[in-house]
């Protein structure tokens, strides 16, 4: 019959040998996973081209990335099979139709770590997506949701791929409601 001394030594045995399993686990962890981008190289931003969208009416929203000063990002279509193109991707939401998405065209550089030149965006790029309040959609907030996947790199070596979640919030209004451009910054002037 075991006393409550060797229940206890077999318990902190037990937790110490879980504890440096857990260790281990994690050193080997650390060196076969990529490391994550904590580096904030890339930010987005959503954004649609009206202040509110008239049931029936179109307008185009967009997903915003700006990547830091030092880095880039690979373009839809990247010169090299290895590297990750930026993708974003919609979700259905019903009663909006929701268009393919129109990718800015990409800069050709050369950089130390290719032997070809690549196609890459810097700075501020915008993706944006015609969409359309179609008479089945009820007025009040609606969101679009999706994912925005990229590759961020710098002039020696890329980051691991990258997948985010997007939101872009639209404020759904009845037909003949006053509507007003927005987000000239993006859009232009007329917004739409």
């Amino acid at each position: 019959m075991k006393t409550t001394k060797q229940y206890l030594r077999a318990g902190v045995l037990t937790i110490l040998a879980l504890a440096l399993s857990a260790s281990a686990f994690a050193n080997r962890s650390a060196v076969t996973t990529a490391p994550r981008d904590d580096r904030n190289v890339v930010s987005v931003r959503t954004a649609v081209s009206v202040d509110k969208l008239r049931v029936g009416a179109s307008a185009k929203a967009a997903v915003q990335l700006v990547v830091a000063p030092g880095y880039h990002i690979n373009s839809r279509f990247p010169s090299d099979e290895f590297l990750v193109g930026t993708k974003v991707q919609l979700d259905k939401l019903p009663g909006m139709t929701v268009g393919g998405a129109v990718y800015p065209k990409g800069a050709v550089k050369k950089f130390a770590f290719s032997k070809t030149p690549l196609s890459i965006y810097e700075g501020t790029v915008n993706v944006i997506f015609p969409i359309t309040a179609t008479a089945a959609l009820k007025p009040g907030r609606q969101v679009l949701k999706g994912k925005l996947t990229y590759q961020a790199c710098n002039d020696s070596q890329c980051l691991p791929p990258q997948t985010v979640m997007v939101e872009i919030p639209v404020e759904i209004v009845p037909a003949g409601t006053a509507s007003a451009p927005a987000h000239p910054e993006i859009f232009g002037r007329k917004g739409r």
